[in-house]
């Protein structure tokens, strides 16, 4: 499954309840979500594994959330596509699903040393779902943003689509409640317009907008007053 750096938000149907898995109990930093299943039809058309996987939602509930980290339980989030530790047939005794579980926050190694990896990082978003509408929220110290369109022309000239490019200016949808922002004359706001460094943003089509992305506060060039 070879997707880029993005977030897919297939929201299917499901009944997890994390009530169900109040023994959990996750050490500081640590977050256990249930993924939501993969898609195996779309109408009357079964799909193979590599399509479903293709497919997949990065979308999961809370089962358990460690101290210091600002999610409960039951919260429905996006994560990073490949992020967590993955666990199949989860089962402990307390609590069973056949759904993938996820823990996020866990050591990795980097360069042979052994380093911890913030949940912030793989999990930047919130879905707050009321009936019909959906709204998204980032986490921690993340920020949702829309980019300026891609330029596709300069002057009377055609670009090829390889040839797009942002121009690294754009304006905040939603920002995370511990990003760090404090201007000295007080925080950003949504709706400031932002310079940010590209390299930190993590592309997501929410309501078919190409345009939206997420960003660390730490990718913050500078906050132009709205």
């Amino acid at each position: 499954m070879d997707r880029p750096d993005s977030i897919q938000l297939l929201l299917t149907s499901h009944d997890i309840d994390a009530r169900d898995a109040t023994a959990l109990k996750p050490p500081p930093g640590r977050v256990v979500v249930e993924m939501l299943p993969e898609t195996k039809a779309i109408g009357l058309i079964l799909l193979s594994d590599v399509v479903a996987g293709k497919l997949r939602p990065d979308v999961g509930v809370v089962l358990a959330a460690g101290p210091g980290v600002s999610l409960v339980p039951g919260a429905t989030v996006c994560v990073r596509g490949y992020d967590g530790q993955w666990i199949e047939g989860f089962d402990v005794g307390e609590y069973r699903t056949s759904n993938q579980v996820r823990v996020y926050g866990k050591a990795s190694r980097f360069q042979g040393e052994l380093m911890s990896t913030p949940w912030s990082e793989s999990i930047p978003l919130q879905i707050v779902q009321d009936g019909d509408e959906i709204d998204m929220y980032a986490t921690h110290n993340n920020l949702i943003i829309q980019r300026d369109p891609a330029v596709v022309c300069e002057g009377e000239i055609l670009l090829a689509d390889k040839a797009h490019y942002r121009t690294g200016m754009a304006t905040i949808v939603s920002i995370g409640p511990r990003a760090d922002l404090d201007l000295g004359d007080g925080r950003a706001e949504v709706g400031d317009r932002i310079s940010y460094d590209e390299r930190g943003e993590i592309d997501f089509a929410f309501g078919g907008d190409p345009n939206l992305a997420i960003i660390p506060d730490l990718a913050v060039n500078c906050v132009i007053r709205s």
